[in-house]
């Protein structure tokens, strides 16, 4: 079998009132195959064939995809709007409401990777590049049970990283401003 790369991350921390910890923070477990580029590509190359079949790659310039994949955002944000958040969530919703949640995010991943590739980004390479940046600029001892940004965290205790001078190349950049 092939080898898998376990991933756990928050995407983002949610935002909650200031001097309150949010315990129901998101954490995603991506299991990754070594070779998890390779559906994307998959995908990529169906969602090309689809629309060179129909002559719409006249219609996918960057910001028609951006457009769209907004547009899809909307219609998925429309499933969870006015749902209270003391609900078990989308696992107990009604097989109906499922199937659209499905086709929602299928949506969203079709745009979001037709968008990707329009604009020549390699999305499983910026994915990982994004989580080694996410973890400098969210020390798991400054960020842990934390919804601060990272520019609002306090920085009076520096991680290892940051000791050696490896660094945030924007907490660089505030460094000279400040100089």
């Amino acid at each position: 079998g092939s080898s898998v790369d376990q991933i756990d991350f928050v995407p983002f921390p949610l935002r909650v009132s200031p001097g309150r910890k949010n315990s129901r923070a998101p954490k995603i477990h991506l299991k990754l195959p070594s070779d998890w580029s390779r559906p994307e590509k998959r995908r990529r190359r169906l969602h090309a064939e689809f629309a060179a079949e129909r002559d719409w790659e006249q219609f996918h310039q960057p910001r028609n995809l951006l457009l769209a994949l907004v547009g899809e955002v909307g219609e998925l944000a429309e499933l969870f709007q006015w749902k209270s958040d003391a609900e078990p969530g989308p696992q107990a919703w009604q097989p109906k409401e499922r199937a659209a949640l499905q086709e929602e995010l299928s949506d969203v991943l079709i745009y979001l990777v037709a968008l990707a590739a329009r604009c020549h980004v390699d999305l499983p390479r910026a994915v990982i590049s994004k989580m080694d940046t996410n973890r400098q600029r969210y020390p798991v001892h400054l960020s842990r049970g934390s919804a601060c940004k990272y520019t609002d965290l306090p920085r009076g205790t520096l991680s290892e990283n940051e000791a050696v001078g490896s660094g945030d190349p924007a907490s660089e950049l505030g460094n000279q401003a400040s100089t």
